[in-house]
């Protein structure tokens, strides 16, 4: 990643009293402009950060139950289907 700090003094900001300054955007710059959206001041303290393992258990969890349903809702669709085929090709066949 470039030096950000050598990249303004080779480009001066827009609509900046800099000599050679392009003019005022138009637009408000956004992150793929290459701006970042929040930059932090003081670094956050451990105490504000989650227990790891209650919120990664929790996440498991839920993937793991959605997959459970997922698998039982395809279970189903297969016997229904092979069920609702059965009764069709016994009334073909009367």
């Amino acid at each position: 990643m470039a030096d950000t700090g050598s990249s303004a003094r080779q480009f001066p900001a827009p609509g900046s009293a800099v000599p050679g300054a392009p003019p005022p955007l138009k637009r408000v710059l956004t992150p793929a402009d290459g701006v970042r959206v929040a930059i932090p001041r003081e670094p956050a303290s451990l105490a504000s950060v989650p227990d790891a393992t209650t919120t990664v258990g929790g996440t498991r969890f839920t993937a793991a139950a959605a997959l459970l349903g997922v698998a039982v809702g395809l279970e189903l669709a297969g016997v229904l289907s092979r069920a609702f085929a059965a009764s069709r090709a016994r009334k073909m066949l009367t």
